[in-house]
């Protein structure tokens, strides 16, 4: 993943991981997202770290977690699931 990172860049990097994460299965989804509230829950500024730094170490935490907030469709009732579908199909 370092990589990838290196290579593209923040943005593109985040549309990337973000596809990669949706393709595992709900127990490793468990696992990023836990480990991710885990890394957001101890956040804190380093020694010597500018704003600018912190802001975006915080940025690349919450982008990540936004992309795992996909809905469980096994519990998801029927008429929220319409309603998404509806909501998206007016917003093309």
């Amino acid at each position: 993943m370092h990589v990838f990172y290196y290579a593209l860049g923040p943005n593109e990097f985040n549309r990337i991981r973000s596809c990669l994460t949706h393709e595992g299965t709900n127990q490793v989804k468990d696992s990023i997202i836990d480990m991710l509230t885990h890394e957001y829950e101890l956040f804190e500024m380093r020694h010597s770290e500018s704003i600018y730094y912190m802001f975006d170490r915080f940025s690349k935490i919450i982008n990540s977690l936004n992309s795992l907030e996909a809905k469980d469709l096994t519990k998801l009732k029927l008429e929220d699931l319409l309603g998404s579908l509806l909501t998206h199909e007016l917003a093309m």
